[in-house]
């Protein structure tokens, strides 16, 4: 019996150490240039993209959220930001006039709004690069361009019913090609040409999670991954990360 217990244990092992293996493996390194999936202790959360400086974000109350391995839930109004301009982000999507946002979240409340910020990358609620928000029970994503105002309308919503409390994977990509996409778990959901250049976008903009920098745009719930790139992921990347 003792033998047989030592043999599972081993095997169980081994079939954890092989999935994380093969997610890493098949999560896409090409243009990463923010990592957090949560991991970690404490008020800082870890950038664990390579290749740069790293960018943390820095949680201004504990209080407000609850740390567990992997995850962050978020229970009540906070600010988690940068504490620096986020140069590493802004600068190469500037450059390369596409990107990435995407986050496995759980929602916590399908009636928040305003929209509520869940990532983004602004100065305040009228001025910003991007926001990945929360509009009542759909996504919403701004994305500033030559070709919207500075608040980064018009907007780009998900179909209605996208909000759920649920563990959800939410990706955004702006092509070369001018158009957004909003995926929900593996599949497109919604489409629209945006088109202009990214090659105006603000470079002392800080990156900041569940609220706006000026603290009026709060959002609840749960993170367990955000990642951004400075291209826009295909549609089968975006199925195999999900």
């Amino acid at each position: 019996q003792n033998k047989y217990f030592h043999w599972t244990h081993a095997v169980l092992i081994g079939v954890m150490v092989g999935a994380l293996t093969l997610k890493a493996q098949v999560r896409s390194k090409n243009g990463l240039i923010a990592l957090y999936d949560f991991s970690g202790k404490g008020n800082v959360i870890r950038d664990l993209a390579k290749g740069k400086r790293p960018l943390h974000l820095k949680i201004s109350d504990m209080d407000a959220v609850r740390r567990n391995p992997g995850s962050m839930e978020v229970v009540r109004d906070v600010l988690i930001a940068t504490e620096r301009k986020a140069l590493e982000i802004s600068s190469p999507i500037k450059r390369s006039g596409s990107m990435t946002v995407e986050a496995w979240i759980t929602p916590r409340d399908k009636t928040l709004r305003g929209p509520s910020r869940i990532v983004s990358l602004s100065k305040n609620a009228l001025v910003r690069n991007f926001t990945l928000a929360q509009e009542g029970n759909r996504f919403d994503v701004r994305l500033m361009t030559s070709r919207t105002d500075r608040n980064g309308m018009p907007s780009l919503a998900s179909a209605g019913g996208a909000i759920r409390a649920e563990m959800t994977h939410v990706v955004y990509t702006f092509g070369t090609d001018g158009f957004a996409r909003i995926y929900l778990n593996g599949r497109e959901n919604s489409k629209q040409k945006v088109g202009g250049r990214t090659s105006g976008w603000n470079e002392g903009f800080r990156l900041s999670l569940a609220n706006e920098n000026a603290r009026d745009r709060a959002w609840r719930g749960t993170y367990h991954l955000v990642a951004i790139y400075n291209r826009a992921l295909n549609g089968k990347e975006v199925t195999a990360h999900f």
